[in-house]
């Protein structure tokens, strides 16, 4: 029987978390790199077409739709986009390494191009869920901010500490909704990537498993993010000291140019190292939840001494999948 299928607390999540991922460190660095390359050559094509589109033989309204996409597309939300693609081929990985299976890439690529319809569906849930509606909440936070703060300079209604209540309340109210939204949503991946279940099914099975980590999920998101800040604030500081050094206290378009070529690409790769990291935990309390209330661990077993066909591995049903 695989040791590791027994009920984990979060200590042991956590760590089981950090040894999976390093087991297979270049493969998830490999998955966790593909939004990056997709959403460089997105903005690569947008930029050609957006320099060489209007000397081209093109209508003039497709000119026009170029240029509007250009000016649209290359923000966060496609990158966004293709982060939600990868979730289940970090779940399907996870599972795998976690059964003592053979993982790779191209397996948890098969899995997914197998059932791209519900794939495509699913992503797409999250990304509405995890990024789109947090976005919106964002910018009404700003607006009424924004709102707030001008009333209190133009009227002098308020004082400067009740602003900074105002804005510590709706920054605090807006990032627990963020998790609320997440922890709704995440379990939901492990469900559809490893039972085979349909789009719905798979999301109401996500929120019976939610209701059993609210607590361990929390900490699991609220540690994955202070890594990744304290990982970018070290970059940060190393690389302004080290600026300091070659070119002491330049100022200028030199100077600027230098940190935005190189702050931007830094934060991407330091998001590549830590993205792996939540959706690894979150398989984990999947299993965790399954031993616990439904004695997986017991099924598995019966599986593997083949007594019981008709336990539910990663890539074995496709059972309501579009």
């Amino acid at each position: 029987m695989n040791a590791n299928l027994r009920p984990m607390n979060l200590g042991e999540i956590l760590d089981r978390t950090f040894q999976i991922y390093r087991a297979k460190f270049l493969v998830f660095i490999g998955i966790a790199a593909i939004p990056a390359l997709a959403y460089m050559a997105l903005g690569l094509v947008l930029f050609i077409l957006e320099q060489y589109g209007p000397s081209t033989t093109l209508s003039a309204s497709s000119k026009v739709a170029f240029k509007e996409a250009a000016s649209w597309l290359p923000n966060q939300w496609p990158y966004s986009f293709f982060l939600c693609l990868l979730w289940p081929m970090f779940v399907f990985l996870t599972s795998r390494i976690f059964l003592n299976e053979e993982a790779g890439i191209i397996s948890s690529y098969s899995w997914c191009r197998a059932h791209w319809k519900s794939y495509l569906a699913l992503a797409s849930v999250l990304w509405v869920v995890w990024h789109l509606l947090p976005n919106v909440l964002n910018r009404i936070v700003i607006n009424s901010e924004v709102a707030f703060s001008a009333n209190h300079i133009f009227s002098g209604f308020g004082s400067s500490y009740s602003f900074s209540f105002y804005q510590f309340t709706f920054g605090l109210l807006r990032w627990l909704l963020e998790y609320l939204l997440i922890v709704m949503i995440c379990f939901s991946v492990p469900s559809w990537t490893l039972e085979g279940l349909a789009l719905r099914s798979a999301l109401q099975r996500g929120l019976t498993f939610a209701r059993g980590n609210w607590t361990r999920a929390l900490v699991a998101w609220f540690l994955v993010n202070i890594l990744e800040w304290i990982l970018y604030i070290t970059f940060i500081g190393i690389f302004f000291f080290t600026l300091r050094l070659v070119f002491g206290n330049l100022v200028g378009d030199f100077y600027y140019r230098i940190r935005f070529a190189i702050l931007i690409p830094s934060a991407i790769a330091i998001h590549i190292l830590i993205a792996p990291l939540f959706p690894i935990a979150v398989t984990l309390f999947y299993y965790d939840q399954r031993i616990r209330l439904e004695g997986f661990d017991i099924e598995r077993m019966m599986k593997v001494a083949g007594l019981n066909a008709s336990v539910t591995t990663p890539a074995e049903t496709g059972e309501g999948q579009a």
